[in-house]
C-alpha cells in the first residue's frame, strides 16, 4: 500500500477525522519489544508518512 499517496489524498480532500493504528499479531507470537514502544514507532510512522 502506498501510504504516502493515501496521506496526499486525505490532505487533498481536507480529511479531518481520526486515524487508527492497528497492531495485529498471532496470539502465540513473542513480541520483540514492549507494546507501548511499538505503538510509539507506529504513531511516528503515521505522522511522518500521512502527515497526521
Amino acid at each position: 500500500m502506498n501510504y504516502r499517496a493515501v496521506g496526499r489524498a486525505l490532505k487533498q480532500i481536507k480529511f479531518a477525522g481520526h486515524a487508527v493504528i492497528e497492531l495485529a499479531h498471532r496470539r502465540d507470537m513473542k513480541l520483540a519489544r514492549p507494546l507501548r514502544e511499538s505503538l510509539k514507532i507506529s504513531r511516528k510512522y503515521v505522522r511522518d508518512t500521512l502527515g497526521y
